[in-house]
């Protein structure tokens, strides 16, 4: 191959990584970014040092890349070299940090536009799956009927981030959406939401997603995992413990569902401000 791979090697990391359970996306990824590193350095994979690669990576952030991008190549090429080849060239290469963004919140108020904003069932039922239960989009457009249990009102994600199967629970309203769209349905597709090719694609759940932002008229830019941060916030408002929110949203670390809650606005407007206070009157 023109990258420097040989085939036998490519099919080797790539067995590599089913072994170790990677995901699908995790694999396409991995060999992807190596792909692209070994094309644009034009040399073999025996020839890299930590010098080629320390450059690409500063070469990535020149350009403007997302740290989360660029650590995802950190990663691809790490395993690659470290793991697999057994070279270690990343003993002196550091990730990008990545800085912490106030997560995007929507209020019940704009979701509940959204969903009153959108014309077909389906696209109804998209949006109220995502914010009632906080599952990835990715998670979302994988969904069999089969995955859904209306008697019990109970679901299961399979194979999700990181390969975790893991359960939602299916609100009441939420279940009298799932009623109605799926006495309409009139086909044998497995996929809850569902095209003649399989499942929508992440893209397509972006656009109604969009599109829904749009004609709701929300000024703040919305994308499908802002639907995911409400969710969490909204039950931190609620006074739901950070464990359960952690287990609604499927982390691994608590950590990273405090990322998703920490900057609640309701939270901050509850605090009596000193300055309000009668010694300044």
């Amino acid at each position: 191959m023109e990258s420097g791979y040989s085939e036998f090697e490519f099919k080797q990391f790539k067995d590599d990584m089913r072994l170790a359970g990677f995901s699908k996306n995790t694999i396409e990824s991995y060999i992807y970014y190596n792909l692209k590193f070994l094309n644009e350095i034009k040399r073999s994979p025996r020839e890299i040092k930590s010098t080629d690669i320390k450059g690409y990576l500063l070469n990535l952030i020149d350009k403007g890349q997302q740290p989360r991008t660029i650590n995802l190549v950190h990663s691809a090429l790490k395993h690659y070299y470290d793991a697999f080849m057994g070279r270690k060239l990343f003993y002196n290469i550091r990730r990008t940090k990545i800085n912490k963004l106030i997560p995007t919140v929507l209020s019940k108020d704009e979701i509940k536009s959204m969903i009153e904003s959108c014309n077909m069932l389906k696209h109804k039922l998209l949006i109220s799956l995502m914010y009632a239960t906080g599952l990835r989009v990715s998670e979302c457009i994988k969904l069999k009927m089969e995955d859904i249990s209306l008697d019990n009102e109970i679901g299961i994600v399979r194979c999700g981030k990181g390969n975790k199967d893991r359960y939602f629970t299916i609100s009441n309203r939420l279940r009298e959406q799932l009623v109605a769209y799926l006495e309409l349905r009139k086909d044998s597709n497995p996929y809850l939401f569902n095209t003649n090719k399989g499942h929508i694609t992440v893209r397509t759940a972006q656009k109604v997603v969009k599109n829904a932002s749009a004609k709701a008229k929300i000024k703040i830019r919305t994308f499908c995992h802002a639907l995911r941060s409400s969710l969490a916030t909204h039950l931190k408002d609620n006074g739901t413990d950070i464990m359960d929110i952690q287990n609604v949203l499927g982390h691994a670390n608590i950590n990273t569902t405090r990322n998703y809650i920490k900057s609640s606005p309701s939270m901050l407007k509850n605090i009596n401000n000193p300055y309000d206070s009668n010694n300044f009157s």
